[in-house]
């Protein structure tokens, strides 16, 4: 079984996505049904029949924690595109360490918590700004200010 967690509409995307009326309902039911398919399967250790996709979904919040056997994940808002749709980052902890996921935010307070005594933080910085098409500050994400702003902040290891 696959899980997954993500900020409202994950829920929604998932089922359209691979749902029973899903966009890729037509392939995911080919790689079950087809004997070609099968035998990949069964050659990969698998057992027939087999099985359909087994997900489960749960759209979260910020402040939201998933506890696990051996990790833990805390949610928290990164700034991105709001209004129009809320993106998450998550602290991953485990007992050999942690590592902050923030993806294309701008540096916020909530990621710096997060990243707060992190073994790494990962973030999204795709357009240097001294690279872009138009010249100048531009305040968003994916500027590389955002990520070296948020390590400097946060006592954050790498």
């Amino acid at each position: 079984k696959l899980s997954i967690w993500g900020p409202e509409p994950t829920e929604l995307m998932t089922e359209r996505l691979i749902g029973e009326n899903g966009a890729f309902v037509f392939d995911w039911k080919a790689r079950v049904g087809h004997p070609t398919s099968q035998s990949v399967h069964q050659n990969r250790g698998g057992s027939l029949p087999r099985p359909e996709p087994d997900v489960s979904v749960e759209d979260i919040e910020p402040g939201d924690v998933i506890k696990q056997k051996n990790w833990r994940v805390t949610a928290g808002l990164a700034n991105h595109v709001q209004p129009w749709l809320n993106s998450l980052a998550y602290r991953v902890e485990t007992e050999d360490g942690t590592i902050v996921f923030a993806g294309d935010t701008e540096p916020c307070d909530t990621v710096q918590e997060l990243a707060e005594g992190t073994d790494v933080l990962v973030v999204n910085c795709s357009t240097p700004g001294r690279h872009s098409a138009r010249p100048g500050p531009a305040k968003g994400p994916s500027q590389t200010s955002a990520p070296s702003t948020t390590v400097r902040s946060s006592s954050a290891k790498s």
